[in-house]
């Protein structure tokens, strides 16, 4: 009875150790029938092997919970021992033995094949923890990469990057970059129309016509890229073409918000302000996601003079307006900002003015059209100095700019420097010859040089060009822009 006993206490499973928390038993390494002790000498073998356990040196299995089965977690206390982690095919355990104590003759083979299947997973997984998936890792990689899979990720990489210049609008890194891709690549559509959105950013709007329109005859199912093809045509008095594009996307894409984008802009530059109104609206009722469309809604309403709805499309406040505001979808379209600005500066609140479209030109400085409404702004706000600066980066960027340079000498006027702007004017009426503006400005510039003939020549010349005055008003008052005494006033 005495040996009964110690036998079935050998029998029973120790208990858990704090050396290893958590492991799932294999199936397949438990005997199919339990073990009979047949002499002492097992009896003593298993007594020390119990030992052992028992005092942490061995560790011991533990079956997981149901919830837990795939999580193991190992805690080595000792480093003499060798453990082995095996992997079970025929079922979803995990056994650690130790190189020390000896195998059954008949798991041998079997463990064998395990522990080498196992040798190379592990390895493949420290490769894996060590160098996570990345572009680096890629790069390491590229000699065992095939030929197609190796074209097919410098196409990535290159569109990529060209994404990432225009997303940043660095027009000049964006040509750079096209010009260096592969032929094949700069055939995809999207290249070209990342390309043309570079050019429009240049202000170069025939050169991004050209290519949108040359899209557009090889793709004239693809309508991403013709809102951009519109704005161009907009921004180029292009009445004829924008008509025959307008009228092609509305009837095989009138579901798209491009298309009633591409209808506004054409009522818009025929100055059927309340029709472009409608079909802006179409396009963000249709796309209530898409902020290009509200940007160009708020323009529009902007233009026609409907300031309390240009403030509900700029702006993310929904107690003016149904819309989704430009800015809430997109905070750096740095056209909803200068908007803002530009409500700003015609309802004549100059610091805000000054606040929106100093946040349009940190999101893109190298528009100089931003820059020139900057100066007007803080020429306003005369702060001269900076206005000058901004005028001068401007004209670095497009130095054929005739806004920038009119505004600049504008400035120098101001700024009594009447040498140096008549200078400017002189070769700025070369460019700008239907700009009744220039040549207020130009008579005003004679006027105070002792100029009299030539200053009532320029006068005659800009009311010609703008017989109701409506040029030559300067922005806060109703006075024409050359109405100054000649001579003081009588007291």
């Amino acid at each position: 009875s005495v040996n009964r006993i110690n036998e079935m206490e050998l029998s029973k499973t120790p208990p858990p150790i704090s050396s290893i928390h958590k492991l799932i038993e294999s199936n397949d390494d438990l005997p199919d029938t339990p073990p009979k002790l047949q002499d002492e000498s097992a009896h003593q073998s298993q007594k020390n092997s119990l030992n052992r356990t028992r005092s942490g040196s061995q560790p011991c299995i533990i079956p997981l919970s149901s919830h837990d089965q795939n999580t193991v977690q190992f805690k080595q206390e000792s480093e003499s021992l060798d453990f082995s982690v095996v992997f079970s095919r025929s079922s979803s355990s995990v056994s650690v033995t130790s190189s020390r104590s000896p195998q059954p003759c008949r798991h041998r083979s079997r463990e064998k094949f395990r522990l080498e299947t196992c040798t190379r997973i592990m390895k493949r997984l420290q490769n894996f923890v060590s160098k996570p998936p990345s572009i680096q890792r890629l790069q390491y990689c590229i000699a065992d990469w095939s030929t197609l899979f190796t074209t097919v990720i410098e196409y990535i990489s290159w569109l990529a990057m060209l994404q990432c210049a225009v997303a940043t609008y660095r027009s000049n890194s964006v040509i750079g970059r096209y010009n260096l891709m592969p032929e094949k690549c700069k055939k995809f559509a999207l290249a070209r129309e990342l390309l043309a959105r570079a050019y429009l950013e240049k202000l170069d709007y025939t050169k991004a016509a050209e290519i949108l329109e040359e899209l557009h005859r090889e793709f004239p199912h693809r309508v991403a890229g013709m809102e951009i093809l519109s704005t161009a045509l907009w921004h180029a008095q292009d009445v004829r073409r924008l008509s025959v594009l307008a009228m092609q996307i509305t009837e095989e894409c009138r579901s798209c918000p491009e298309g009633w984008c591409v209808a506004g802009n054409c009522f818009s530059v025929q100055k059927q302000h309340d029709t472009a109104i409608e079909c802006f609206e179409r396009a963000v009722t249709i796309n209530t996601r898409f902020p290009y469309a509200y940007t160009l809604l708020g323009h529009e309403l902007l233009d026609s003079d409907h300031q309390s709805k240009a403030a509900a499309a700029f702006r993310q406040d929904f107690s003016f307006s149904k819309f989704w505001r430009a800015l809430l979808l997109c905070p750096t379209d740095y056209r909803a900002w200068f908007g803002l600005g530009l409500l700003h500066f015609k309802k004549e609140q100059v610091n805000l003015a000054r606040v929106h479209l100093s946040r349009a030109v940190a999101i893109n400085p190298f528009n100089s059209v931003l820059l020139c409404q900057l100066s007007v702004v803080e020429q306003a706000l005369h702060n001269n100095d900076t206005a000058m600066e901004l005028l001068q980066n401007a004209l670095k960027i497009s130095p054929d700019n005739a806004a920038c340079r009119f505004y600049r000498a504008r400035l120098l006027y101001e700024m009594h420097e009447y040498a140096q702007c008549l200078e400017e004017l002189n070769d700025l009426k070369l460019i700008a010859h239907d700009e009744a503006q220039v040549f207020f400005l130009l008579g005003r510039v004679h006027k105070k040089l002792g100029g009299t003939h030539l200053a009532l020549l320029n006068f005659s010349l800009a009311a010609e060009m703008d017989p109701r005055g409506e040029q030559s008003r300067n922005n806060f008052t109703d006075a024409p822009y050359d109405d100054e005494p000649s001579s003081p006033p009588c007291e």
